[in-house]
Formats: structure tokens, C-alpha cells, sequence
């Protein structure tokens, strides 16, 4: 394996993620207040602190904008909602205050729309309206044993067993039937995206005793970017933004893969799972950010 070249923090596959987490949970915070900023008296809200720390990132790190889901619409959307609030709430301030406070709102707001993507709502809207409540343990080892009591009590096939638990004590809560998730860009429910992992041995090395693990799917639907554009999205599509996606982010990772995909059905195997691993977690971003998916495969779509 290739030796990393790269001394800073965030530039390997998992620490550019987390780097891009973070950013992630900054425009989150934003989106989670915001519905409540008009109905604040106050002067001083959580609200522009976090909103001055993701200019300040995305100023000092132009180069993983590319990780942000900012859109520009909504940051409009977000700059309409605190001028208005600023303007009620202005005579708190003293007249020199309130004119750099401007300034600076406004100025931290053109660096959000520097680096904001123009995109159409229906890729972003339904994500931007989620919301998270944060849940406190008294310690790792209390989290640990919910964990391991929701696996144990209430199992699932797909995803965290006690988040899905907890789920469904809110449904109860409330008693209404859960709404449907959101629409796909044509309209139509989102097709889960289904992937598979099966093992084989390699009969001839009876002696070495070679183990490959091979990972599957044929959700295509999920990596659909157009609804108005009639190109099909095949396996050969989702390989070549994988391929290109590792080429620029992990190119070590490619030797360790063997892709053996049809029209039809995406296969790639591998002797080393956790390669399939990160395989299967690129697979859930693209499926979850047709931008991301876009940025790779349309490179090899252009050929």
C-alpha cells in the first residue's frame, strides 16, 4: 500500500469526511433554527455564531466548499430571515454596533453564497427541513449497554438498532402514521437502495484457502440525476464514478478491488472486506447526494 503524502488532517478518505461532517453539522444547526428566528426578541442569538464559523471554514478551506451542502436559494432564504430579524431587534444595539454588525452579517453571507451551489430545491428541499434532537448519556458505557439492549430486544436488518427503537417510540408518542418519504425528482418514492454481500472460495487454492467477499446491488433508480433526461443509469455508470472517486481519494484502495459488474447488477469484489466497506458507504453518499454521484460519473458520461 502506497505511503500517505499528505501531512494535513483532513485530506485522507475518513478525515476529509469528518472534516465534511463538521461542516455538515454547522449548516444543520443553521437549518434547525431558522423557523424559530422570527418569533426572537433577543439580540443575541447561537444562530450567527454558527453561521460566522462556516464562512470562517469555508473561507479558510475553499477547497472542500466541494463537501458542503449549501444551496443558494436557501442561504437567500436564511440571509431574508436575519436581516428581518435584525431589523427589529437593531435599536438593542448602539448605532456603531448595529452598522458593523450589518457589515459583518452581510459580509459572511456573500462568502455562504461564494461557495452556495445553484441547484434546484427538489435536491435539496426535503433534507433541509429534517431535524435532529440530541439525546445525553451519563457516559460511553451507558450508550454502550442501550446499544447492545436495542440490538438484543429489538433487532433489525438495516441500520442502528436503537435509533430505529427510538423511532418508533416517537411514532407512538405521537400516534400519527409516519409521513412518506420524500419524493425522488420524478415524483415517484425512492427505491431503497439494496445492498448485498456474499462470500466464495476459490476452489483451485484449496491450500491457501482464498476467501473473496463480493458486494452487490441493482438500485439504479437511486442514482437517478434528471427525471426529464431518459438516460438509464446501469452498473457501468455507478462503477466509473466509483472508480473515479477512489482514482482522486484513495487510489491505494483500487488494487484491492475486483469489479465484475453487468448492465444490470453492480459486483465488485475483494479478499479484504473493509475495503468493500468503504465501497458501501461511498455507494449510500452517492445515493444520498446526486451532486456528489454527478461530480464523478459525469467525467466518463462526457466520453
Amino acid at each position: 500500500m502506497a505511503k500517505i503524502s499528505s501531512g494535513k488532517l483532513h485530506q485522507g478518505y475518513d478525515s476529509s469526511m469528518g472534516f465534511g461532517i463538521a461542516i455538515g453539522d454547522m449548516i444543520s444547526h443553521i437549518r434547525s433554527d431558522m423557523p424559530s428566528i422570527p418569533k426572537f426578541k433577543r439580540a443575541d442569538l447561537i444562530t450567527t455564531g454558527t453561521l460566522h464559523a462556516l464562512a470562517k471554514v469555508l473561507k479558510g478551506e475553499p477547497k472542500s466548499a466541494y463537501m458542503t451542502k449549501l444551496y443558494k436559494p436557501e442561504v437567500e432564504e436564511w440571509q431574508a430571515t436575519l436581516n428581518a430579524w435584525f431589523k427589529q431587534v437593531r435599536s438593542k444595539y448602539t448605532p456603531e454596533a448595529a452598522e458593523q454588525f450589518q457589515k459583518n452579517l452581510d459580509a459572511d453571507f456573500q462568502t455562504l453564497l461564494k461557495y452556495a451551489k445553484d441547484k434546484d430545491e427538489r435536491y435539496w428541499r426535503a433534507e433541509s427541513q429534517e431535524t435532529f434532537l440530541k439525546i445525553r448519556f451519563k457516559s460511553h458505557e451507558e450508550k454502550e449497554a442501550a446499544e447492545i439492549a436495542a440490538e438484543r430486544l429489538h433487532p433489525v436488518k438495516l441500520g442502528h438498532a436503537l435509533s430505529k427503537y427510538l423511532e418508533r417510540c416517537i411514532s407512538d408518542l405521537h400516534g400519527d402514521t409516519p409521513p412518506s418519504p420524500s419524493p425522488a425528482p420524478n415524483g415517484e418514492p425512492w427505491e431503497p437502495l439494496r445492498l448485498s454481500l456474499g462470500w466464495s472460495t476459490d476452489e483451485e487454492d484449496v491450500d491457501n484457502h482464498s476467501e473473496s467477499t463480493h458486494l452487490t446491488t441493482d438500485s439504479f433508480r437511486r442514482f437517478m440525476i434528471d427525471p426529464d433526461d431518459d438516460t438509464e443509469i446501469t452498473a457501468y455508470d455507478i462503477e466509473d464514478a466509483v472508480i473515479n472517486y477512489l482514482k482522486k481519494h484513495e487510489r491505494s484502495l483500487l488494487k484491492t478491488l475486483d469489479f465484475d459488474c453487468e448492465s444490470s447488477l453492480f459486483c465488485v469484489g475483494s479478499t479484504e472486506p473493509s475495503s468493500l466497506a468503504t465501497v458501501a458507504e461511498l455507494l449510500l453518499r452517492f445515493s444520498r447526494d446526486l451532486e456528489l454521484f454527478e461530480s464523478y460519473w459525469q467525467p466518463k458520461k462526457k466520453k
